[in-house]
């Protein structure tokens, strides 16, 4: 028997898949790149973000590494609650073997720029989620 379980922090993720998981490929990449910062925010600004919890998670991750000398998560805690953090948290554990290319980077920036806010359904993304799934299978087996 299988039940759909809601994520309760970021609920948006489920409607547009394709894009949180592009956005969370972001989020991954500037985490374990900050000195690419200027570089993505060339690229690429909140405004484009499609759910409302990665936007604030990319916002303040740009926030903390504008702010510090050296970026950690811990320095997101006051920002986000405990099942936020964790969310966070969970984001980077799953996926800290995996290298993240900037073709890779920029294939999920084009994942966002290609989204249409106002289709219901958001076509012409350019990767489906078996493309997101087979690329991050790709990326495990690169290291």
């Amino acid at each position: 028997r299988s039940v759909n379980k809601r994520d309760e922090v970021n609920p948006e993720a489920s409607k547009f898949s394709n894009q949180s998981k592009a956005e969370e490929f972001i989020i991954l990449y500037l985490i374990k790149n900050p000195d690419k910062l200027g570089e993505i925010n060339n690229k690429l600004s909140s405004e484009e973000f499609v759910t409302q919890f990665n936007k604030r998670v990319f916002e303040a991750v740009t926030e903390a590494i504008t702010n510090s000398t050296e970026f950690s998560l811990s320095l997101l805690s006051d920002a986000f609650t405990d099942a936020e953090m964790g969310k966070i948290s969970g984001i980077a554990a799953r996926n800290r073997d995996i290298t993240i290319s900037e073709q890779t980077l920029n294939d999920c920036i084009n994942v966002l720029k290609q989204f249409d806010k106002n289709s219901a359904f958001a076509k012409g993304t350019g990767l489906s989620d078996d493309d997101l799934r087979s690329l991050q299978q790709q990326m495990k087996y690169k290291k």
